[in-house]
């Protein structure tokens, strides 16, 4: 799938976001690249992934905790790849 507007880019991870909700997981991401940059307004062209740089606890940024972002593992937690995927 292309994704060619941040409205794209905002409606692909909305429906990650829902269905990620659904399964009862819960994810913190950081991105990078054209979607990001999509995202920000800042470019407005076709990107084809998003990349993700980094992760957070969820419950650390409900409670407003600075600094707990850690590098992406590799790979990704099943769950958000098969989320991603569907």
């Amino acid at each position: 799938m292309s994704l060619s507007s941040s409205s794209d880019v905002e409606e692909v991870l909305q429906r990650l976001g829902e269905l990620l909700q659904f399964r009862r997981h819960s994810f913190a991401v950081a991105i990078i690249g054209g979607a990001a940059l999509n995202l920000l307004g800042v470019v407005s062209r076709t990107t084809n992934d998003v990349d993700v740089l980094a992760v957070a606890n969820p419950a650390d940024l409900a409670n407003d905790v600075r600094g707990q972002l850690t590098e992406a593992p590799n790979p990704l937690p099943i769950e958000l790849l098969r989320a991603a995927s569907d």
